[in-house]
């Protein structure tokens, strides 16, 4: 089998599926079926802060470096003659490039992640934290309180959470962006050492890392909505001293000890109605964070 035939035919087709606006499957030579995946949530098509959120979405929709004149073309013939002139290194771009556009987004934790997906993320060595910054609408505010103060421990400092342990949700959840987002521009802020510092900048979301064996009262936590029951009682003054009580500092290390951890699990299944339902073989994934993945 001639391996440079049978890739000219490949790239073709993928190509057309991907980068074409007038591409129609009937015409295709090769029995696959190829169709680009969604760059972001359907939810946050029309956002406007959502590049900023993901900067990677940028790099994704640049397709200045491609070689795509071939397309320009009268007829298929013609366009199927100019790509087979193309150089074999550009050919391998426009492949590379046409593939990553059809990855079906997953996160490491999910009961049923694909192995050969995590292990091309692990491969590419992909730095999560730089590319994906946290904000309060699309992460901080959609996580459990006494969790924001758990991640806030363990990277901003014991102290850091403590002092905030009586904020409201939505307080706590601000202060998280501003935080993350100071330690993002390199600036460590007021209050944390270097040690921090760094802790906040390689923070990743979670389900991002490849092989992520994840933690089930983390992935429990994330929701892509909350009912006004919840907000109420998380803010109320009881929930906030709840959360003081049970966060501690340790050695002043900034880690966080949940006391009495295994009594409260089952009350909390029983009281936090944002937890994700993961009855089942197949554990359910929050849809804001599986879209951008």
């Amino acid at each position: 089998m001639d391996f440079e035939a049978t890739f000219d035919l490949m790239v073709f087709q993928l190509a057309r599926a991907v980068f074409f606006s007038n591409h129609y499957a009937g015409r295709d030579v090769l029995d696959i079926s190829i169709r680009e995946t969604l760059d972001r949530p359907t939810v946050r098509m029309n956002d406007d802060q959502f590049t900023d959120w993901s900067p990677a979405e940028a790099t994704i929709n640049d397709w200045t470096g491609l070689p795509l004149q071939w397309m320009e073309k009268e007829d298929d013939g013609a366009r199927f003659a100019a790509l087979r002139e193309l150089p074999m290194e550009k050919k391998k771009e426009l492949f590379a490039a046409a593939v990553a556009r059809t990855l079906k987004g997953q996160l490491s934790f999910e009961y049923f992640a694909r192995p050969q997906f995590e292990a091309t993320v692990a491969r590419l060595d992909i730095d999560f934290a730089k590319e994906v910054r946290p904000t309060a609408d699309l992460l901080w505010s959609r996580l459990r309180k006494d969790h924001l103060l758990a991640i806030a421990a363990g990277t901003l400092g014991g102290k850091w959470a403590q002092d905030r342990s009586k904020y409201r949700k939505a307080d706590l959840a601000m202060a998280m962006e501003k935080t993350f987002e100071v330690c993002a521009d390199g600036v460590v802020p007021v209050g944390l050492d270097a040690e921090q510092h760094a802790a906040a900048m390689a923070w990743t979301i979670p389900g991002f890392a490849p092989f992520e064996a994840g933690d089930r009262d983390t992935k429990e936590s994330v929701t892509d909505g909350e009912s006004a029951t919840d907000t109420a009682r998380e803010d109320s003054p009881a929930a906030t001293d709840d959360a003081g009580k049970t966060l501690k500092v340790v050695n002043g290390n900034g880690k966080a000890e949940q006391e009495g951890q295994e009594q409260q699990e089952g009350q909390e299944k029983q009281e936090d109605t944002g937890s994700a339902d993961t009855e089942g073989a197949e554990e359910s994934v929050p849809g804001f964070l599986q879209a951008v993945h």
